[in-house]
């Protein structure tokens, strides 16, 4: 019964600390909001990102990909979105492959068409291709393989698929460095406005705590108090806060996301939100524990 009885007090502490000061209660949840949403942006992103350049080099298999001259930008796209615009197959699959073969073209193992005259993925093509993927040897080298094929066949322009990769990925590292860099703004932010916040609440709250204190109150209640009412907050802000980085993405990354495993999603939500929850509790110790120990006759007098 008294355990029953103070996790009662408690909740009754705790929702009527919330209502009388209802807007600060909110900017708490805000700042929490805005933190874990920056923070699971921020990740999904650069999850997928990742996902979905090792997704489409992995589907494609091929170390090498040809083109006929000015088609290396579609070629580049498929390569880093597993999709790609219309382009005309112009390229004699045979002819191509006999005369790497006639060459002696180092390492090459096979040769594969690509009809792209509808776009997208694209679909196997025997006769014309719009792009012809080159498979490899695992111990050859591509940059011999493309001097060889360059010379030999003059017309076409040769993308290697690892090296456009690690291109893309180099142009991508800016936004996922100043997308970091914002989580890192809004976790300090959550740090300082959480401590300020909770230290005018408990100012507010000076003369009731010293009551609470007078009639019995212990350090260690009043301590959980302080530590419960924020990290109530900061839950929910956070919750708040994934949920709608997450409809964000999906709105302005969608086709990104699409890459990302759904464990993957899971993780990245727990830990954005305990991560902002952990912030937030660190930044209300200090107050909690001033709080705890206030002297009763002290708050009083300066309450009144």
């Amino acid at each position: 019964m008294p355990r029953e009885r103070g996790r009662l007090t408690m909740a009754t502490l705790l929702r009527a600390g919330i209502r009388r000061s209802r807007w600060r209660s909110a900017a708490g949840a805000l700042v929490s909001l805005i933190a874990a949403g920056t923070l699971f942006s921020a990740l999904m992103l650069f999850s997928g990102m990742q996902t979905a350049l090792d997704a489409s080099l992995s589907k494609l298999r091929a170390e090498l990909l040809l083109t006929q001259r000015g088609g290396a930008a579609a070629a580049a796209q498929l390569l880093t979105t597993g999709s790609a615009p219309p382009l005309e197959p112009t390229i004699p699959v045979a002819d191509w492959e006999r005369r790497m073969r006639e060459g002696g073209v180092v390492g090459v193992v096979a040769v594969e068409g690509l009809d792209l005259s509808e776009g997208g993925a694209g679909a196997p093509a025997a006769e014309r291709a719009s792009v012809l993927l080159v498979h490899l040897e695992q111990w050859a080298t591509p940059a011999f393989a493309v001097a060889e094929i360059e010379l030999l066949i003059p017309e076409a322009e040769v993308v290697v698929a690892e090296q456009t990769v690690r291109q893309v990925a180099r142009q991508l590292e800016p936004i996922l460095r100043y997308l970091f860099i914002g989580a890192g703004v809004a976790m300090l932010a959550t740090v300082l406005l959480t401590g300020l916040i909770t230290s005018v609440r408990v100012a507010e709250r000076r003369t009731v705590l010293g009551m609470m204190r007078a009639m019995g109150a212990s350090q260690s209640f009043l301590l959980r108090l302080t530590l419960a009412e924020s990290g109530l907050l900061s839950i929910g802000g956070a919750l708040l806060g994934v949920v709608a980085g997450l409809f964000l993405m999906l709105l302005l990354a969608g086709d990104t996301l699409t890459h990302v495993p759904q464990g993957e999603w899971l993780r990245y939500g727990v830990g954005s939100l305990v991560a902002t929850v952990a912030m937030a509790l660190l930044a209300t110790l200090g107050p909690a524990i001033r709080a705890a120990r206030m002297d009763p006759l002290e708050a009083a007098r300066r309450g009144r």
